[in-house]
């Protein structure tokens, strides 16, 4: 996770099997997510964002950790933020669906979930020179994410395809369709391949492929 990146270029890493993702740029590294891994990698972060309460998606000790070592802002909703009390609380950002953060030169869009919590997002990234990237936390399909494609012209999505009886390889293909990104990659899960069968198959201009846990992605 520590590759050189060029102008325009970003870099991904998936680090569990849930939604953890490292987003970094040539100037900012976003972390997203982090549950079960080792907060000792992270020398630099700028900021977490956590997408809803779940214990695949937050931990609070170790947010902690990673927030003390680093000194990096938290963007989360808002039961989330509600748990992490060992956090100084300047260094929180309470997020709801339509809000917008500036990341030193990357830009956050905050956008609801479809899942059965009270307050759970998704995220939109989107980097210096205009890299947009996804993060649909394990949301299933919902037909407002046609005008977020459409709108903020994703290039990466990451798209959950398990764990859950209403999230698998089907829905991360319909997340697909109604996105239409560049580049899918499924994630929170492990039917990966049948995921990446389906996209290649019924969506061949969109390009599916595994991202293996702890393998690192420079895009483009």
């Amino acid at each position: 996770m520590n590759k050189k990146l060029g102008r325009g270029q970003i870099s991904l890493s998936w680090l569990n099997k849930y939604s953890c993702i490292l987003f970094r740029s040539p100037y900012t590294s976003i972390l997203i997510d982090p549950v079960d891994i080792d907060p000792s990698i992270f020398d630099k972060l700028d900021a977490i964002l956590i997408t809803q309460d779940a214990f695949d998606h937050l931990d609070e000790s170790l947010i902690s950790e990673i927030q003390s070592k680093t000194n990096c802002i938290i963007i989360a909703d808002t039961i989330s933020s509600n748990k992490l009390s060992q956090i100084p609380e300047e260094k929180i950002k309470i997020a709801h669906a339509k809000d917008e953060f500036q990341i030193d030169e990357c830009r956050i869009y905050v956008e609801r979930s479809a899942t059965s919590l009270i307050s759970p997002l998704t995220y939109i990234i989107v980097s210096e020179e205009g890299t947009s990237v996804y993060h649909t936390s394990d949301s299933g399909p919902f037909e407002e994410m046609k005008i977020i494609g459409e709108k903020y012209k994703i290039d990466v999505c990451f798209c959950a395809v398990g764990f859950t009886s209403k999230v698998n390889p089907k829905t991360g293909f319909e997340i697909v369709k109604l996105i239409k990104p560049k580049v899918a990659l499924p994630y929170h899960g492990v039917k990966l391949k049948e995921f990446v069968n389906l996209v290649s198959k019924k969506i061949p201009n969109v390009k599916a492929k595994v991202l293996k846990i702890g393998e690192e992605m420079i895009y483009p």
